[in-house]
């Protein structure tokens, strides 16, 4: 059972949106320009948002005590430690980090979107390019929930499936182009 779910877009920023695509974007509850795109999310889980960076988190640091005192924090919540591991070490902060997460994170200032899980595969994120734009979720039925049309069932897996194979494997689902992410990956907008 997902604890919490955060689900959203990222698309280029070109000039103004249009009515279709800016109707699209109000079920988020959040939409900020972060450098050439536009991050729209709907989320309801833990987060921080400070001036020019946030993070939306689901999921459990197991080293939260030693990073938070390694990076000079009496903070124990894991969106705060994981903002500032962020601050510290930049695009390497994943490799100081222990535990099973997920987490989608903005910085307006370098300008980037990073989307991302912990090393424990327990916590995926499923995410599908669509026309341009790259769909992300914590859960596999909220992503395809905030698509406009369902993608096409993924008749390769689902024979695998049916057949039990031991090789059915991780790295797709029952929808074409709706994957999840591996464990410890992370993109980069």
């Amino acid at each position: 059972m997902v604890s919490c779910y955060f689900c959203g877009v990222v698309s280029p920023r070109i000039g103004s949106e249009s009515s279709a695509n800016m109707e699209r974007r109000s079920r988020f509850n959040h939409v900020c320009e972060v450098g050439s795109y536009r991050l729209a999310l709907q989320a309801s889980c833990t987060s921080v948002n400070t001036v020019g960076l946030g993070i939306f988190f689901d999921g459990k640091i197991f080293n939260a005590t030693e990073l938070a005192s390694q990076l000079d924090t009496d903070s124990q919540d894991a969106s705060e430690i994981l903002l500032f591991a962020y601050r510290k070490w930049g695009d390497k902060f994943l490799q100081h980090v222990e535990g099973e997460f997920a987490f989608v994170l903005w910085d307006c200032v370098t300008p980037r979107v990073l989307l991302g899980c912990g090393a424990a595969v327990n916590l995926p994120l499923f995410y599908t390019l669509r026309n341009g734009e790259f769909w992300f979720s914590r859960a596999l039925r909220d992503l395809l929930a905030s698509l406009d049309e369902t993608p096409r069932i993924n008749k390769n897996y689902v024979a695998r499936w049916l057949a039990m194979t031991s090789s059915i494997g991780n790295d797709s689902t029952f929808f074409r182009k709706c994957v999840p992410s591996g464990a410890g990956k992370r993109r980069y907008f």
